[in-house]
C-alpha cells in the first residue's frame, strides 16, 4: 500500500487478477457442467427414442402373432375332437371287419368258381 493516500495500483491489479481466475474458473465449471448436461439429455433422448423404435416394432410383431394365434384359434375349433377321432377309428374297425367278411366270401367263390371251371374244362359237359 502507498503509504502517503496514493492509490497502491500493484494491490488492485493483484486482486483484480485474482478475480479474473476466480471468474475463469467458474465460467469454465459452468461450461464443463452445462455441456455434462448436454451430453446427458442428449444421451436420455438417443435411449428414449431407441426404446420408442423398440416398441413399435414389439407392436407390430405382437399384432402379427395375435393375427397367427386367432388363425390357429379358429382352425383348433373346426378340427375333429379325440372323441371324434375314437368315432372314425370305431367306423373303420366295422369297415375292415365287413371287408375281412367279404374277403372270406370271396375267396370261398373263387373256389367254386375254379371247381367249376375245372369241371367243364375236363369236359364232363353235361
Amino acid at each position: 500500500m502507498a503509504g502517503q493516500g496514493g492509490i497502491d495500483y500493484s494491490e488492485w491489479q493483484f486482486w483484480l487478477n485474482v478475480a479474473q481466475v476466480g471468474g475463469y474458473v467458474v465460467l469454465g465449471l459452468y461450461v464443463w457442467f452445462t455441456n455434462r448436461q448436454k451430453a446427458t439429455v442428449a444421451e436420455i433422448r438417443e435411449v428414449k427414442d431407441n426404446v420408442e423404435a423398440l416398441k413399435a416394432a414389439q407392436a407390430l410383431r405382437c399384432g402379427e402373432h395375435i393375427t397367427r394365434t386367432t388363425t390357429l384359434e379358429v382352425a383348433l375349433k373346426s378340427a375333429p375332437t379325440h372323441a371324434d377321432i375314437g368315432e372314425v377309428y370305431d367306423r373303420v374297425n366295422v369297415v375292415k371287419g365287413t371287408v375281412d367278411e367279404m374277403s372270406g366270401v370271396l375267396k370261398g367263390v373263387n373256389s367254386q368258381v375254379r371247381l367249376l371251371v375245372e369241371h367243364h374244362m375236363k369236359g364232363d359237359g353235361r
